[in-house]
């Protein structure tokens, strides 16, 4: 099959990428958007555009019920995006945290059907590893948090094979945090964590 490669319709930063149907998902962080894409290839679609308030859409996952879930890597939110019977995109509801989150970025779907998720965690000033996985459960328009493990480095994505997570390390903070700059982040990492329930 032959290879294409497209450039977001405007400019923009693709994030995450989720198919889903026929279509191919992705989101622009830098124009807190939503395209698509058809899976027999076609131009990139703006699908659904996020509040001016909160734009800097990152990780996206569609739950096994149907609804895409995404959330806001500078607002530390999540949102559902309802889709209309049209396929269209719908109302966006940002939903309720049972604890705080910050920094969310990559979500993939547990083997049960729960939402995993990385927290990069870092807040100005805080210490390096103070990354989470969480698994989440959305519950009407809450998002019930539960911590699986922390420790982790600014982690960027996360996903499930069988009964392990995987999760992946950024160390943007070398890039992004000035009392690092020169410093050397040492190895990189993909870290396994077991799945109990």
């Amino acid at each position: 099959r032959k290879l294409d490669s497209q450039a977001f319709p405007g400019g923009g930063h693709c994030n995450d990428i989720s198919l889903k149907g026929d279509f191919a998902y992705m989101t622009d962080t830098s124009k807190g958007r939503i395209l698509r894409m058809p899976r027999s290839g076609g131009a990139l679609q703006e699908w659904f555009t996020a509040d001016p308030a909160d734009r800097s859409l990152d990780g996206l996952v569609w739950t096994r019920d149907g609804t895409l879930i995404t959330n806001t890597y500078s607002t530390h939110h999540l949102i559902r995006v309802a889709v209309n019977p049209d396929g269209s995109a719908g109302k966006a509801t940002v939903l309720t945290s049972s604890q705080e989150i910050y920094q969310p970025d990559g979500m993939r779907l547990a083997p049960d059907g729960a939402i995993l998720l990385v927290e990069g965690g870092t807040r100005p000033g805080g210490g390096l590893k103070e990354g989470r996985l969480d698994r989440v459960t959305v519950e009407g328009d809450r998002a019930r948090i539960e911590v699986i493990a922390a420790g982790f480095e600014l982690p960027t994505a996360v996903t499930a094979v069988g009964r392990t997570v995987w999760v992946l390390e950024s160390k943007f903070d070398y890039l992004r945090n000035p009392a690092l700059k020169g410093q050397d982040p040492g190895s990189f990492h993909v870290r396994a964590v077991a799945l109990r329930h």
